[in-house]
């Protein structure tokens, strides 16, 4: 499976699962928050530096 097919299939699940998702890239830095619709599991919010590596790798935790 590709980068972009496993980064898809993320945000799909993420999609399926979250009432609210934003992401943002600010200054080289990634942002994204995924707020679930089940109040029994917190949101989260994961802060990424982007180096060399593109933003996305970084969200699989690859790059």
């Amino acid at each position: 499976m590709s980068i972009e097919k496993k980064i898809r299939s993320i945000i799909k699940a993420a999609i399926s699962r979250a009432s609210r998702i934003s992401l943002r890239v600010l200054g080289g830095e990634l942002k994204l928050k995924v707020t679930p619709k089940s109040s029994m599991v917190s949101s989260f919010g994961s802060r990424l530096k982007a180096s060399n590596s593109h933003p996305a790798l970084m969200l699989l935790g690859i790059g």
